[in-house]
């Protein structure tokens, strides 16, 4: 879609905040003025069913926890620290979705944001009531969540049911405040699910590695840039986020899942430059990698990938997010 050349916004206060990112910066959340008595942007005034005041970084990360959750299926859980998964599975139920995120990184949790793309129900909030949260959002809580969860005065229940028909529908457009001007582009709103998996090495995945590489795909997007994560079982293990360069971003990950890494799957938000990452990685016992291909060297790749015995796909979709 191209960009116009003219763009006027209006908007409205809604939110005054106590501060913002920092103690010592002033902030407001705005909506934009013809947005109605209903519209989405009430979503964290009229959507908040408990807990104390939302503040600027709450909200940021409820947003990023949303835009994750519309690439996800349904019943899926994502757990988010500064904007950032570092909890994310789907599975049948929203239960058993949060059992497996809890797992694949109990430590990181604590403070952090839940977002369901499904029903809190009792099972769930009595899990969800053990740990120190700052906010749960859902399409709705069941009466005997809200009774368990409501026993924490400061936590924050968020609930979408209102705005189920647009909450997973991307603005096409985002902005960005630069020294000088803006920046205009079209949001990425490309479901890696949606994406073509070209296999480019001797060794095919399994079925199952297949599914782990397209849920890696879809949690590497959501990942500041330059981004590596593990997965298995359709389960964040690790995330090597907003890296310098690939390899320490893989390690990192990797480190973070520990022994989970092995038999694990790897997504790459953009092409590997050279050969190094396959060959860090595969000691760790990785079996699949996904990621965009396009560098010069991919053939490098390409053959350490056949030496080592692991599986390779290209996207031809790069994920970069600053």
């Amino acid at each position: 879609m191209a960009i116009e050349e003219h763009i006027n916004i209006n908007i409205v206060k809604n939110i005054d905040m106590r501060y913002g990112e920092n103690p010592h910066q002033m902030a407001a959340f705005f909506i934009s003025s013809d947005a109605g008595v209903s519209g989405l942007g009430h979503l964290y005034t009229e959507g908040k069913l408990h807990g104390k005041e939302l503040s600027y970084n709450n909200i940021a990360d409820i947003s990023a926890a949303i835009r994750m959750l519309t690439d996800l299926d349904d019943n899926s859980c994502i757990v988010i620290k500064h904007s950032n998964p570092c909890g994310a599975a789907s599975r049948d139920t929203c239960y058993e979705s949060f059992k497996a995120a809890y797992e694949g990184d109990s430590m990181s949790i604590f403070g952090g944001i839940v977002g369901f793309k499904g029903v809190v129900d009792e099972k769930t909030a009595e899990f969800l009531h053990g740990i120190f949260l700052e906010i749960i959002i859902a399409e709705s809580f069941t009466k005997e969540a809200i009774e368990i969860l409501t026993k924490k005065k400061n936590l924050r229940l968020i609930e979408y049911k209102k705005w189920k028909n647009e909450i997973f529908k991307e603005d096409q457009i985002e902005i960005k405040k630069v020294i000088g001007g803006y920046l205009l582009q079209n949001r990425d709103t490309i479901n890696p699910k949606t994406e073509s998996f070209n296999l480019v090495t001797e060794r095919k995945a399994t079925e199952q590695e297949l599914d782990d590489l397209v849920f890696a795909q879809i949690m590497v997007k959501h990942v500041k840039s330059n981004a590596i994560v593990i997965v298995k079982n359709k389960m964040l293990l690790g995330v090597g986020a907003g890296q310098m360069n690939r390899v320490t971003a893989a390690n990192i990950a990797m480190n973070w899942a520990g022994e989970k890494v092995k038999n694990a799957v790897l997504g790459s938000d953009a092409f590997f430059p050279m050969d190094d990452t396959v060959r860090t990685v595969a000691t760790k016992g990785i079996v699949a990698i996904v990621q965009p291909g396009g560098s010069v060297k991919d053939e490098d790749s390409i053959k350490a990938c056949n030496e080592l015995g692991l599986s390779m796909y290209f996207t031809g979709v790069r994920h970069f997010y600053h």
